[in-house]
């Protein structure tokens, strides 16, 4: 090669012989190890400063895996052959003999014991259906009905009766508690005794209190759930806030669909309001819209919103409940409710409670949703987050979604045979190197992200193919010449909308991707080797790292299912589905595949900016 022999000032040529591969590998292990120390020793700073929960304990399950590969066990020593008698030996070798596959003449009445192979799962994937295949029509055998909640009739007649309704043990259990844990997360972490909290007009305005003034007014927390989401559990300080995500953009918006009618209910605003055990602070009657309007210096809102409260303690005359008046007939009404209840009351309906006389908290989360954005001179009053209304349960979820994943969709034979050019050796691109073959290219800062990105160097696709250890490459957005030099095929499936530029993946060794999802839909065309796609439903979101993030952590409990590519074969699959890609080495000792990325969302729905999807 011309950059191994650089010339030296008398113009002549002095060769320099390439690094062993014994070399090679032995530097890589050893950076790779050096890296896992660093590792380790930041999992143990951080263990001790982490309460107790999911997020520890997915630290110490990463520190325990992380030492079991730095300080592997040593294997016992092995025992001594046992002493069998000669005669036992040749009775054996009688048996055996009769079973041996390089026999050519088989005494009748044998029966060959037959083990099927690991292939034999490609059985369970759907026949294919040919290179003339439609991907909607493969898109639609896929399930993915999500559980919706729709208006109620009972609740919505008394609400526009009455002007509120309480809907009775809305909530589970497990939104209840999680609430309860943003309470305490976000009173511990601005001091919100309860001295504080009357002078604050016993409100715990947590997000308010994180962000004060520095949320800018185009921020996207502001409009979008997966980055309101983020904000949230910045200001809880809890990383396992999804349950209580998924309790107020989830089950208090179906609560406001339910009574108010909203067919897409939009987050205004959430509060914990708390009256510590004794307190002598009450409410007079107000109104929502008046009351909050005035202390920005503004008017009522023309727009309409709803409030729901959502007792995390009882709330009894005793400790100072609400007390509603009727619109219809001004009749004052108490409203004696329990956790798990969720009272739905309209922004004009008038209120007010009562002193905490009893012996213990009163404790509520108070949240606002309109059915579009509420704007005050033009611009956002508060937030707009659009919600997801559901009441399902995280576990009723995992449930679901386990018994719709089903097998991917895949076109054997999709596309002629195809090799990698001697052109295409000389692109340019970003190689990384694993020594045991698990990359993970998400773009942020998480450990395995971390360590991959460590990895990396520049250089060529031919560089890839000469590697000494676990090796890989992936070309982003690619172009017509980029496409004509490496000899990619057209998208088998030409039915497919809004086709993106299409992405080319090569590795060398047996090599895995993280659990990871896309946000359009694939058409995954394996052109060399073979790749194993493991895929879960795309209802298991919360296996997310972070809100938004494109990478996941398997929790052991997600039903997946398999299935393997060859040469030529074509995959469907549908947006935000789960997968892990492993590749196995063809003829010539790499594998290689393309993507052809599609968008099959709706026009007025935008895929969440999460980061760059890369896949091997």
């Amino acid at each position: 090669m011309a950059d191994a022999t650089p010339p030296d000032n008398d113009g002549t040529v002095i060769p320099v012989a390439p690094a062993p591969v014994a070399d090679q590998r032995a530097a890589v292990a050893d950076k790779l190890r050096r890296l896992q120390l660093a590792q380790r020793a930041q999992f143990k700073q951080m263990l001790p400063k982490l309460p107790e929960g999911p997020a520890k304990l997915s630290i110490k399950k990463k520190l325990w895996a992380l030492e079991a590969e730095l300080y592997p066990p040593r294997p016992p020593p092995p025992l001594p052959p046992p002493r069998v008698p000669a005669a036992n030996c040749a009775a054996a070798a009688a048996v055996l003999g009769k079973y041996s596959a390089t026999k050519v003449a088989r005494r009748a009445g044998d029966v060959d014991i037959v083990v099927p192979a690991r292939r034999a799962r490609d059985a369970a994937a759907p026949a294919a259906v040919g290179a003339a295949a439609s991907a909607r029509d493969i898109l639609k055998r896929y399930s993915s009905s999500a559980a919706a909640a729709w208006p109620n009739a009972d609740a919505s007649s008394a609400y526009a009766a009455h002007g509120y309704c309480l809907l009775k043990g809305w909530l589970a259990a497990d939104a209840v508690d999680a609430l309860r844990a943003d309470l305490e997360s976000g009173r511990a972490a601005h001091h919100l005794n309860d001295a504080v909290l009357e002078q604050r007009d016993l409100n715990c305005d947590f997000i308010g209190l994180s962000v004060k003034d520095r949320l800018d007014a185009t921020s996207k927390a502001r409009t979008e759930a997966w980055a309101y989401r983020r904000l949230r559990r910045a200001a809880t300080g809890r990383e396992d806030g999804f349950v209580a995500e998924r309790c107020v953009l989830g089950a208090l918006a179906a609560a406001a669909r339910a009574a108010a009618g909203y067919a897409r209910p939009h987050l205004l605003s959430e509060v914990f309001v708390v009256k510590p055990a004794g307190s002598t602070t009450a409410f007079a009657w107000h109104r929502d819209d008046a009351k909050q309007l005035a202390e920005i210096g503004g008017t009522e809102s023309a727009a309409a919103f709803c409030s729901t409260w959502a007792p995390l303690d009882a709330c009894t005359a005793l400790s100072g409940t609400l007390e509603l008046k009727c619109t219809a007939t001004g009749e004052d009404k108490r409203i004696d409710c329990r956790p798990g209840d969720v009272l739905v009351f309209d922004k004009a309906t008038w209120h007010r409670s009562g002193v905490n006389a009893s012996d213990s908290d009163r404790s509520v989360h108070y949240a606002q949703f309109s059915p579009s954005p509420v704007l005050l001179d033009g611009r956002l009053l508060w937030f707009a987050v659009p919600c997801a209304p559901t009441r399902e349960t995280v576990p009723a979820t995992r449930r679901r979604a386990d018994a719709l994943t089903e097998v991917p969709r895949v076109v054997r034979g999709a596309v002629p045979a195809w090799s990698l050019t001697e052109a295409a050796r000389a692109l340019p691109c970003t190689v990384f190197q694993s020594p045991q073959g698990a990359f993970c290219l998400d773009g942020t800062r998480h450990p395995d992200a971390l360590l991959t990105q460590s990895m990396a160097s520049q250089g060529t696709l031919g560089a890839v193919l000469a590697a000494a250890v676990s090796t890989y490459a992936v070309l982003d957005d690619l172009q017509d010449d980029s496409c004509k030099a490496l000899g990619l095929p057209a998208c088998p499936l030409t039915d497919l909308g809004g086709t993106r530029p299409p992405q080319f993946f090569v590795s060398r060794g047996s090599t895995t991707t993280q659990l990871h999802r896309d946000a359009f839909a694939n058409c995954y065309v394996c052109l060399h080797g073979e790749r194993t796609w493991t895929v879960a439903h795309a209802d298991h979101a919360y296996l997310e790292r972070s809100p938004g993030s494109v990478s996941g952590d398997d929790d052991g409990r997600v039903k997946k299912v398999s299935v393997t590519l060859r040469a030529g074969d074509a995959l469907v699959l549908p947006k935000d589905w789960w997968h892990s890609v492993a590749a196995a080495d063809g003829a010539g000792g790499y594998s290689a595949a393309a993507n052809y990325y599609f968008d099959e969302a709706a026009k007025d729905e935008e895929p969440p900016p999460v980061a760059k999807r890369r896949k091997l």
